[in-house]
């Protein structure tokens, strides 16, 4: 929730265009029009797209009749089938954090430095202060985005939509900010955990996180967040882990590497501090253990990506580009997530099946796809991965509406509060009922029903 603050900041104005091509591990195309982003500074150089029957219909002049399209359609389809056996050979590869690593060091040398010296829950419990420090605002560089911004979430009230879903969140939540200090990022710039996805990301620009994805600055607070409040129920951090990247819409609903390493990196975090509250971890075993909280954070992503499975096909074979408005419209600019193409309209192009399955859009969908059957091998050696009812409801898309006008500032009418609290929480409650109880409730829960436009 901690970027919710970020729409309102006036920051130095950066040249984001320029972040963007350093950062974007996809083919993104470049536009030398600056919009105002949603961070304060000059928008990600995105394009806005003609209609969809617009490119289908310039694609078929340009490159013949119906023949070839239903050609095209059929590769897209073997090239679908190449990611998914890929994914699966990938799925299967063991991954593991060894000594070398940024995090192993950083744990070793500095926040668990006096934890492992002497193990204990006491011990641990201290630790997870130490990770989950926030950042003095007296003491932030204001020169630096992430440090000066990060000062700025070290507190704020979670979005009314949160606590009609989720009763049992906090009424506030501050983000684990030191992370993002600039000595932090001198030692880790980035969580270099193998069970996240994409390509390093060492840009710290105002947005190269979110469209350059990967392996970014963003996870650093992300992870130690997770640790921070790991004495909460996992079921409910889970929930507000998903909540997060549904109410804020940077990437999620097409498959955007930064919003997948969040929730991985936050549920390792959350993991990792139960760990060391517990006094679990010590020196010979602090590799093993932070495997063991990755690979569940991965397999437990991983599940919900497979419950959007048909989402991800769609966004892999769609034969226009693939975009999405940030924050359900609130900014404008249409988001480019894989580049101004498709792979369809590549083979349509002319491209080859072989050409077109060794391009590195298609390396990226093989990794995250590989989530999926991941997820399904840590399930059958471990246990099943449960969703609540409302996590389930998040990834059917039932409280989009209620994200997208909490997001936008409006006002929930009364039916739509009852029954997103009794969709989280009652789902037994048939629809017939629910009309008797928005008139029982009467003025306590807001607003009439808006009036038609």
């Amino acid at each position: 929730m901690e970027r919710a603050q970020r729409a309102d900041e006036q920051g130095q104005q950066q040249d984001a265009a320029g972040q963007q091509e350093a950062a974007q591990p996809h083919e993104a195309p470049v536009e030398p029009e600056q919009k105002k982003s949603f961070r304060g500074g000059p928008a990600p150089a995105v394009e806005v797209a003609p209609q969809q029957e617009a490119k289908q219909t310039a694609s078929e002049q340009a490159f013949g009749a119906k023949g070839d399209a239903a050609k095209a359609a059929g590769d897209t389809q073997k090239v679908l089938q190449y990611i998914r056996s890929q994914a699966k050979l990938k799925a299967a590869e063991p991954k593991h954090i060894e000594q070398d690593s940024l995090l192993y060091k950083r744990l070793s040398e500095h926040y668990l430095k006096d934890y492992l010296a002497k193990p204990s829950p006491a011990a641990g419990k201290g630790a997870v202060d130490k990770v989950g420090e926030q950042l003095d605002p007296a003491k932030a560089d204001k020169t630096d985005f992430w440090e000066r911004s990060a000062s700025e979430w070290n507190a704020h009230d979670v979005p009314p939509s949160m606590k009609l879903l989720l009763p049992g969140a906090p009424d506030k939540m501050g983000a684990a900010t030191a992370a993002l200090s600039q000595d932090n990022r001198k030692h880790m710039p980035y969580i270099d955990a193998p069970q996240m996805i994409g390509n390093p990301n060492t840009e710290t620009g105002e947005n190269a996180d979110v469209y350059g994805g990967g392996k970014n600055v963003s996870q650093l607070m992300h992870w130690a967040t997770g640790v921070k409040y790991a004495e909460h129920d996992p079921g409910t951090m889970r929930d507000l882990f998903l909540a997060y990247e549904m109410y804020h819409l940077e990437g999620w609903d097409k498959f955007g590497e930064d919003s997948i390493n969040d929730m991985i990196s936050e549920d390792a975090g959350r993991t990792m501090g139960r760990q060391l509250m517990a006094g679990e971890i010590d020196q010979d075993n602090l590799g093993g253990k932070l495997d063991e909280g990755f690979n569940e954070s991965r397999a437990w992503v991983g599940s919900l990506i497979k419950g959007r499975q048909k989402d991800l096909d769609a966004v892999i074979t769609s034969q226009s580009v693939v975009e999405s408005q940030m924050w359900y419209g609130v900014f404008p600019e249409q988001v480019r997530w894989w580049g101004d193409s498709t792979i369809y309209m590549d083979l349509l192009a002319g491209k080859s099946i072989d050409e077109v399955q060794s391009d590195s859009r298609t390396q990226h969908f093989i990794e995250i796809y590989s989530l999926v059957y991941y997820s399904d091998i840590w399930q059958k050696e471990h246990q099943k991965i449960k969703h609540s009812f409302f996590t389930e409801s998040m990834l059917a898309g039932k409280y989009d509406k209620v994200f997208a006008k909490s997001v936008k500032g409006e006002e929930l009418t009364k039916r739509e509060k009852l029954d997103a609290y009794l969709d989280a929480k009652a789902p037994w409650v048939p629809g017939f009922i629910r009309p008797g109880l928005v008139k029982a409730a009467g003025a306590r829960l807001g607003p009439d029903e808006e009036k038609p436009k």
